[in-house]
């Protein structure tokens, strides 16, 4: 009595292992992007527009790794706006627009008053708020990243 065994179909079980690496990275760069980018608008509506320049300096850009993204805000005043750190604090004038009647920054205060400043008294975090927004359709985005890459593969 012999066995005889025939397997087919190598070649797509050969592709998948080939292609599935590469496009899977490709497919999980590009859906980190998509999060970030996300992540980005919602932290931009939940930035203080006392001057909008700290909504205007919020960007994603690429990270310095080969498949990394990262999200910053390159204002001076981000990272106290985040967490409240090093406040109560100087501003120049000249950055406060003076129609804001909701504005956080107070000409007098805790610090003694300064010429041409004003003191920056109370925070708003916009980063945080963004994230915890955002961060549940993450998994499905992977999944579906994933779910393409297995597809591109066969």
């Amino acid at each position: 009595m012999a066995i005889s065994l025939k397997v087919t179909g190598m070649r797509k079980v050969e592709n998948l292992f080939r292609n599935l690496p590469k496009n899977l990275q490709k497919e999980i760069n590009k859906d980190s992007r998509g999060f970030l980018k996300k992540v980005e608008k919602s932290a931009k509506l939940r930035a203080p527009r006392d001057t909008g320049e700290l909504a205007r300096q919020i960007r994603t850009v690429k990270g310095k790794g080969k498949n990394s993204w990262v999200l910053e805000a390159t204002s001076p005043w981000a990272a106290q706006q985040e967490t409240g750190k090093g406040l109560p604090h100087y501003m120049p004038i000249s950055i406060v627009k003076q129609k804001s009647r909701k504005s956080k920054f107070k000409k007098q205060g805790t610090l003694p008053p300064k010429r041409g400043m004003v003191v920056a008294r109370g925070y708003t975090p916009f980063v945080q708020p963004a994230l915890e927004h955002n961060i549940a359709q993450l998994s499905s985005m992977l999944l579906q990243g994933t779910k393409r890459a297995i597809a591109q593969s066969k």
